[in-house]
């Protein structure tokens, strides 16, 4: 019995079958509007970075202006959405009935926190435990926030 190794194909093929009208658009649109949507966020970037540390003190924020800080900065293109995500994720609203408190620092009198002592607090935790996807994230988070200072 002779087996030819080369019987399955090990890489994918995809085949694209594009035609582009050269003649009415002689520059391919996603390049064009890679170069629009570059220079637009260049332009706004730092302007919303601004204004938001204007505005906020990330180092005494209530949850809800964590929110509305991480919505912004979705919403103008600078953080992705599952930064967002981890930004505005509150177990308080889960449907489970015990519901945990994953905050590690505490709120002072008026319920603001430090919301980079907080992440510092988490990523050193996943660090101790382990948790090097856990540290990655909330590294990237502290990133983030520490452009506010």
């Amino acid at each position: 019995m002779i087996v030819n190794t080369n019987y399955y194909q090990t890489t994918p093929c995809v085949r694209t079958n594009i035609k582009s009208n050269v003649r009415n658009n002689p520059k391919p649109y996603c390049l064009t509007q890679e170069k629009v949507e570059t220079e637009h966020k260049t332009e706004c970037s730092s302007d919303i970075w601004e204004e938001l540390a204007k505005e906020y003190d990330i180092r005494n924020a209530s949850f809800d202006e964590l929110c509305d800080i991480s919505l912004k900065l979705y919403e103008a293109g600078e953080i992705s959405l599952a930064d967002h995500a981890i930004l505005t994720f509150d177990p308080s609203k889960s449907p489970q009935k015990v519901k945990p408190n994953i905050f590690l620092t505490k709120t002072n009198i008026d319920g603001k926190r430090d919301w980079i002592a907080e992440y510092e607090a988490r990523a050193n935790m996943d660090l101790k435990i382990g948790n090097t996807v856990g540290y990655k994230n909330n590294q990237h988070i502290l990133d983030i926030l520490r452009r506010f200072q």
